[in-house]
């Protein structure tokens, strides 16, 4: 298992060097040393079939003996998908070391010809004395297509050239589909490829859907080998190798499994489960494929996923997935998916339509284009066969994410099969830039709707005040007073200290009013299950520092932390500051990501075990008691209680309690609905204008990823929270018996990454479970 959150060392026993003769010491030493080399390429060839995806392994020094002692293995293999990419770091000593090491790993992303709109993030690694290899994960943000990398280790303040890459090259990494837009990321969970017998997934139909098989604007390539280990929108890994840390899924759009490997992580991987469980719980997407056409493997998802309802009557186990709540849904046949290249429309039949060509599936798999002149029985203009419109699916959410199961394997040539996967689940669900309101490719014009009320706007009476002034003082009187005193030649210096002392003026007012502090505004939902103790949370973060804090923003290391830019990055002409991330205990963001006197929003998603609850126990007359241990005073207070009952209570102090008194279904809705809109994202005063970017870039790049326009209002922080809270109470899963709704001053899940600043119209709900 590749464990995320710290190094995997495999201390050696080193009590007994000390004791043992020179020449013993010697035989030791080298016999150590042939182990470390054993165990380097065993490990590493381990991982390295367990993964397929886009990007190369590097393996440095490339040549000759190592000078520092040390080999270096950065794994460079993941999706192309914004978010955070996972970059596995592992450090072999040639020979057992003596004294313990400290390096500082740091990697590099950026474009060619705009090195200076780099994304940073760096590691400390510890090497003990006595260790063989150690491994450990470097998070690096993905917030443009992943062109170059460069790799560096220092240690002591000294660069290991050659455990780096080399100087002022970089790593280039053109990637065969676009970052984010209309390609799905997903994560195949496979069995052990180092096992006999295993077959790998026919992944070919899959492959021609998402723009890898079909040239833009060219004619259609031929059938692809299943495994492709060039894919940059798929990955495979084995149980055994999947991660315990969840932000490794945070690119991802799905993670795709059979119930019999669902059922065998969750009893033998833990650790590894709780990551998937984690992710999408805070809004991924878990598909289960091949349960069967009768449901004969859903017992396996019972047992993940057990509900009130397991057996029969009879005391036979219930495979009926509708019975224990899950949706029941069909493809709709009628509808078409923009999937892959630009311009690329798949009918749910197999059949594809690009600027009026016409492809379909041909018997071998690959795609073959109709030609309009053709002979109507020629076998290039027959039309394909239909999909089977029929096919079933079993949909339930599963806290902020969602789980599809699906009955057919849609392994093979054809694609239809994983159309009809991707109409059911929707494209608001496996489209990233959708699911997260934010795109690093195109325009995100809901940047203006947050910003911090009144701060950073211009002085404009202000500025037409004084410019009127300094035009009637500075001009006539100032010129018939040094004419009455025969002076004008003073005209020189009176004009320009005027001009100064005009623009000084500007200046302070500016910086007394909007300060030197850090003023940040939230708006978040979290969603809290206190029964097992787990929390997820979404935030829109807004800022605006009169002076950036020189120590930056400081974040827990279960969250992931995304810039919200007004426009790309790319195309700005070189004015984006570089993004830098050390990664620790804590994620510290110490340089361009709050930059001083300039709006800058982030979002964050955080996943973890959490302690925050509300205590509730019945009182007298059929009240609630509640105890608050938020750790933050509740504004407003609505639960429901096993009967269906809510109850309603307001100002309660953390650590305070309160006695509830019953409401009606309607007075809920009503006061969450005038909440809500009283804190809307809208601020006063501000204007959508035109970005400041190089507009033939902009053209281009919507064009070539054909990429939806992101909306905060489809994201998971607003569609599948905020907003369901004002719906019918009794429509929505948030209403349900056993759930309470919380409107709090500040949540326990959300952090600012900053000690101290000022409050500016945050709104903060929490929807608990107990």
């Amino acid at each position: 298992m590749i464990d995320g959150s710290r190094s995997g060392n495999a201390e050696l026993p080193t009590t007994k060097r000390g004791q043992a003769k020179k020449n013993g010491g010697m035989r030791f030493r080298n016999g150590m040393a042939l182990v470390c080399a054993v165990l380097s390429v065993v490990g590493w060839n381990a991982h390295s079939l367990a993964q397929s995806g886009s990007g190369p392994v590097l393996n440095y020094p490339t040549s000759g003996p190592a000078k520092s002692g040390l080999n270096s293995s950065i794994d460079l293999r993941w999706v192309e998908g914004l978010g955070y990419r996972p970059v596995v770091v592992t450090i072999t000593p040639v020979a057992p070391t003596t004294i313990d090491r400290t390096l500082r790993l740091e990697l590099r992303s950026f474009r060619r010809y705009q090195p200076r709109d780099a994304v940073v993030a760096s590691k400390m690694l510890e090497i003990p004395a006595g260790s063989g290899p150690v491994t450990t994960t470097i998070f690096l943000p993905q917030v443009d297509v992943l062109d170059r990398i460069a790799f560096e280790v220092w240690e002591d303040g000294r660069r290991l050239d050659e455990l780096s890459t080399p100087e002022d090259t970089g790593l280039g990494l053109a990637s065969p589909t676009p970052v984010g837009g209309q390609v799905p990321k997903l994560l195949f969970v496979t069995d052990d490829p180092n096992a006999p017998g295993t077959t790998m997934p026919d992944l070919s139909g899959l492959y021609r859907l998402t723009g890898n098989t079909v040239y833009y604007g060219g004619a259609p390539r031929g059938p692809v080998a299943a495994g492709n280990v060039n894919q940059a929108n798929v990955m495979t890994m084995w149980e055994a190798s999947l991660p315990s840390d969840w932000r490794w899924y945070s690119a991802l759009d799905a993670i795709c499994l059979t119930p019999d490997k669902l059922r065998q992580i969750y009893d033998q991987e833990p650790a590894a489960w709780l990551a998937i469980d984690r992710w999408v719980r805070a809004g991924g997407n878990l598909w289960l494929l091949d349960v069967g056409s009768n449901w004969e493997k859903f017992g396996d998802i019972l047992h993940v996923f057990p509900s009130d309802k397991t057996t029969t009557a009879a005391g036979n186990i219930n495979l009926d997935p509708f019975a224990h709540g899950w949706s029941e849904r069909f493809p709709n046949p009628r509808q078409s998916l923009s999937l892959g290249q630009p311009g690329m429309q798949w009918n749910l039949d197999g059949t594809a339509e690009q600027y009026g060509n016409r492809y379909f599936v041909q018997p071998d798999g690959s795609l073959g284009q109709v030609n309009p002149n053709s002979v109507p029985n020629s076998p290039k203009s027959e039309a394909p066969p239909e999909s089977n419109a029929k096919a079933r699916f079993a949909l339930r959410d599963h806290g902020l994410g969602q789980i599809a199961a699906a009955q057919e394997a849609p392994f093979g040539t054809s694609p239809a099969p994983w159309l009809n996967i991707f109409s059911v689940v929707g494209e608001h669900r496996w489209t990233w830039i959708l699911r997260n309101g934010l795109n690093y490719h195109s325009l995100n014009n809901d940047f203006w709707n947050f910003l911090i009320p009144g701060v950073g706007l211009p002085p404009v009476r202000t500025f037409q005040a004084l410019i009127t002034l300094f035009v009637v003082v500075v001009g006539p009187l100032n010129y018939f007073w040094l004419r009455r005193r025969t002076r004008l030649h003073l005209l020189l210096v009176t004009v320009p200290a005027a001009a100064m002392l005009v623009a000084g003026s500007l200046f302070a007012y500016a910086v007394v009013k909007d300060g030197l502090g850090v003023r940040a505004r939230a708006r978040s939902f979290t969603l809290l299950d206190q029964r097992g103790g787990e929390a997820v949370s979404w935030a829109r973060l807004s800022y605006y520092a009169g002076l950036a804090p020189s120590d930056g923003l400081v974040f827990p290391g279960d969250a992931v932390v995304l810039p919200i830019d007004w426009g790309p990055r790319r195309g700005r002409g070189g004015d984006a500051p570089p993004l830098v991330m050390h990664h620790g205990r804590q994620q510290y963001l110490t340089s361009g990501w709050l930059p001083s006197r300039t709006p800058t929003q982030l979002l964050t998603v955080r996943a973890r075990n959490s302690d925050a609850k509300i205590d509730l126990k019945p009182g007298e007359d059929g009240a609630i008691k509640a105890r608050n241990a938020l750790g933050s005073r509740i504004l407003h207070l609505f639960v429901c209680d096993q009967e269906g009952t809510w109850h309603q209570g307001q100002g309660i102090p953390s650590d305070g309690e309160a006695v509830l008194r019953p409401v009606e279904d309607l007075e809920v809705s009503q006061t969450l609905r005038g909440t809500l809109n009283n804190h809307r994202a809208i601020s006063e005063g501000m204007t959508r204008g035109r970005p400041n970017m190089n507009r033939r870039y902009y053209r281009s790049a919507s064009h070539e990823y054909s990429q939806p326009e992101p909306q905060i209002t489809q994201s998971v922080l607003e569609d599948r929270g905020l907003q369901k809270m004002a719906g019918d109470v009794s429509n929505t899963a948030f209403f349900a018996p056993g759930h309470y709704i919380a409107i709090v001053e500040k949540s326990p899940e959300v952090e600012y990454g900053l000690p101290s600043f000022e409050n500016a119209g945050s709104f903060h709900a929490i929807v608990g479970i107990w």
